[in-house]
């Protein structure tokens, strides 16, 4: 019996979508409310410029008003973008986390077998009774658990990789 472990990609493709679309979303909208800032930074420039009179100073409140707004705004809009990147990270964390423990399961599956093999010594295999091409067989199943035991290794150690590096970044967003 062997164990195969196939991973999955269509969700974290689904994921990977979702936060780029949402990501290309919050941009634009960060890039609107830039100008918008910049646009109100105009007016106030403007009107401090303009003589001194009630209406210009309460030209310059209402614009200096709208510019912290706008710029509470980006600031909510960069966090929720913040917020959606972590959780795909954190998601994206969790499927590899499943994938390694997976493997870890399949290592040790394979490891009992060959360990199996392993105990049987030569003069049991030659008094079992076993034809030539039993035994031949048997060569073969040791030869392909220890194949498949050192690409499950392989993988576990891509994953433990990749996840390394998840976690990483995850630190980085949320630092900033």
């Amino acid at each position: 019996v062997f164990l195969l472990v196939i991973p999955r990609f269509d969700a974290l493709a689904q994921t990977a979508e979702d936060v780029l679309a949402r990501r290309s979303q919050l941009e634009s909208d960060l890039k609107a409310l830039e100008t918008e800032i910049e646009a109100q930074r105009k007016i106030l420039q403007e009107k401090q410029k303009e003589s001194a009179s009630l209406e210009r100073d309460i030209a310059i409140f209402d614009a200096k008003i709208k510019e912290a707004n706008l710029s509470i705004k980006a600031r909510t809009l960069a966090i929720s973008k913040l917020s959606s990147e972590i959780s795909a990270k954190q998601k994206t964390i969790g499927v590899l986390s499943s994938k390694i423990d997976r493997e870890h399961e399949s290592i040790a599956e394979l490891i009992r077998k060959t360990a199996e093999i392993e105990e049987t010594s030569f003069i049991e295999l030659v008094l079992s009774n076993k034809s030539a091409s039993e035994f031949f067989s048997d060569v073969d199943i040791f030869t392909t658990l220890n194949s498949a035991l050192k690409d499950s290794v392989d993988v576990t150690t891509e994953n433990k990789e990749v996840m390394t590096e998840e976690k990483k970044q995850l630190e980085e967003k949320k630092e900033e």
